[in-house]
């Protein structure tokens, strides 16, 4: 499968959502069915590097402004790998932070990872923010925030877009210590949501949705206005 049939698929997932989005801009049934399939045509034209995962870490960084504004510029942006550094980057200039990225290095051994050093900027003594795309069954990035804590980093804090929580992950975050903040994107009851709530952060994406769709519909309309 290519990318632009995994791009595709992706969108098919949240079609049903995104109608429903623009049914509540536009008011009629037939507006909102042009509205998406439009946002799909320009989507499709993109290139995938340049959009994969964004509406994800928009929604990230406009929660982040508004919670910390000013104290941004104080906080270290970790990947959990190398894979992930170059959203690290983007997150690290959206968000004014003054120092460079940080990367937990890994090795892999047997089909398990093992976080083995941290590269780029020092984390002593400093709050750090990690981001990933999907924290599964959370073994690699809790041993990423790990390592973090054993350079030194004053605060960890964990971010993603889909949090599956597979196994006995949620049991491991319990005990943790560690806030992680992910998006509304996997369907769970309210009973998980409050159960969670000392440890999890869910942050609804509709808003985001809504303007990504508004900005695909303007003639010179950008998602990455989102982030500015």
């Amino acid at each position: 499968m290519g990318e632009n049939d995994l791009l595709a698929a992706e969108f098919e997932r949240h079609r049903a959502r995104l109608r429903a989005v623009a049914y509540r801009m536009l008011g009629t049934v037939s507006d909102a069915d042009d509205a998406v399939q439009e946002s799909w045509l320009r989507l499709s034209r993109s290139e995938p590097e340049a959009i994969a995962n964004l509406p994800g870490y928009v929604d990230h960084i406009r929660h982040l402004k508004q919670e910390r504004g000013e104290d941004l510029g104080d906080a270290v942006i970790a990947a959990p790998d190398l894979g992930a550094s170059k959203y690290a980057r983007r997150i690290r200039k959206a968000i004014g932070s003054r120092y460079q990225i940080a990367i937990v290095d890994k090795e892999r051994d047997n089909g398990a990872t093992r976080p083995l050093d941290v590269i780029g900027e020092p984390v002593k003594g400093r709050r750090v923010i990690m981001f990933d795309d999907i924290i599964d069954t959370g073994g690699s990035i809790l041993g990423a925030a790990q390592r973090l804590q054993d350079e030194g980093a004053l605060d960890v804090e964990l971010r993603c877009t889909h949090g599956l929580f597979n196994g006995d992950a949620v049991q491991r975050f319990r005990g943790a210590g560690l806030r992680v903040v992910m998006l509304d994107t996997v369907s769970r009851p309210q009973s998980f949501h409050e159960s969670e709530r000392s440890w999890l952060t869910i942050l609804p994406i509709d808003d985001m949705l809504a303007a990504a769709m508004h900005q695909t519909m303007q003639v010179a309309g950008s998602v990455s206005q989102l982030v500015r």
